[in-house]
């Protein structure tokens, strides 16, 4: 089975049905609307309900979507007893194939609802609909991604040749840490599969603190994983704060290891605590921006429509990825400020659930 990204609305948009994604969007933008109002649990096997709560908001108007739970230090510490002595079942039982199905399984699962998906996140991260369906595509790719190379690399069980005696083997094998920490961020829904996806098709056990933004897009993923055949021995779901739930997970020794994106702030801190007293791994993706280089050689139309992509993207900028800087070679600088300026005035900030504009394919 080859790797294709999924890319829905360049795709729909290069076969004449951009129309029929429209009509699809918005009745998702109606459809979701069944999930709101309600309250959801954290998942540690069972359903659980604490004292405090938390409410998910919409970026759009401030309306209140749902609410969820604050998870207490209890939670936490019923989540990695549940979670350590499972992980090590999720590993051998079938082995790298069977976890590798299973995301597959999954991928389709989410491809099924993608439409569903992108419309939550339009409600509660404030994407328009072409960012939203390309950040749930993305989720989608990172799935069928690791499961396929995973599935061509023999779950990187390898045959490291003879020893020293004749009678000698020697293999190396990928084996599980225990249990990550997986704490996500706001902006990206795909970062978010990503980061839970890596460690339990590895062989580990995930406790996945969302972002408190975009919490119900976050608990119902973990129930499409549960349903996809994750057992739910190996996946637990804690909303709530980073300063109480991040901190309590990164302090208990019982945690294996750390995927975490976020302020470079937040990120160091975290970093330095969990291997404070035995080296764990933490993989910290911490916030920066990028610049861009616009030389005399460049394509200036194309180089234009790229800033203003990079620059102006998800509500003016809110991902790793933006633009914040642009190096301009002197020869053709007035020209390219002029345009970058008349096509920047043409941007108008509006409801993210309305059609508006939409880019063209990429070139």
């Amino acid at each position: 089975m080859p790797f294709e990204n999924e890319t829905t609305f360049v795709r729909m948009q290069k076969q004449g049905r951009e129309a029929e994604f429209h009509e699809r969007y918005e009745r998702a933008l109606e459809d979701v609307r069944r999930y709101f109002g309600k309250e959801y649990p954290n998942i540690v096997v069972r359903d659980i309900t604490e004292e405090r709560k938390i409410k998910d908001v919409s970026p759009i108007d401030g309306s209140e979507i749902a609410t969820f739970q604050l998870a207490s230090k209890e939670s936490v510490g019923e989540a990695l007893d549940v979670l350590n002595r499972n992980y090590r079942s999720w590993y051998w039982k079938g082995g790298y194939v069977h976890r590798a199905m299973t995301f597959l399984r999954a991928a389709e699962m989410l491809s099924e609802r993608k439409f569903e998906f992108a419309a939550l996140l339009t409600y509660e991260n404030g994407k328009n609909r072409t960012e939203a369906m390309a950040d749930v595509d993305e989720g989608i790719d990172f799935m069928r991604y690791y499961a396929l190379n995973l599935i061509e690399n023999q779950g990187f069980n390898r045959f490291t040749g003879r020893g020293g005696y004749d009678n000698e083997e020697s293999m190396s094998y990928m084996k599980p840490y225990g249990v990550f920490a997986v704490i996500a961020p706001f902006n990206f829904f795909a970062i978010t599969v990503g980061m839970t996806t890596g460690p339990l098709i590895t062989g580990n056990a995930v406790v996945l603190k969302p972002s408190s933004d975009i919490p119900l897009a976050s608990y119902l993923f973990v129930r499409l994983l549960h349903e996809a055949g994750v057992p739910k021995e190996v996946l637990a779901f804690l909303s709530g704060s980073g300063g109480v739930v991040g901190t309590a997970l990164v302090e208990d020794p019982r945690i294996g290891g750390l995927v975490f994106t976020g302020s470079k702030d937040v990120g160091m801190k975290l970093f330095h605590k969990i291997s404070e007293k035995v080296p764990k791994p933490a993989i910290t993706e911490m916030g920066g921006k990028d610049c861009v280089v616009v030389t005399n050689r460049a394509n200036l139309d194309k180089a234009v429509q790229g800033v203003i992509r990079a620059a102006f993207g998800y509500a003016g900028g809110q991902k790793c990825s933006a633009a914040s800087l642009v190096f301009v070679q002197s020869g053709v600088y007035d020209r390219f400020l002029d345009m970058l300026v008349k096509e920047a005035s043409k941007i108008k900030p509006d409801d993210p659930q309305e059609e508006g504009d939409v880019p063209e394919p990429p070139l």
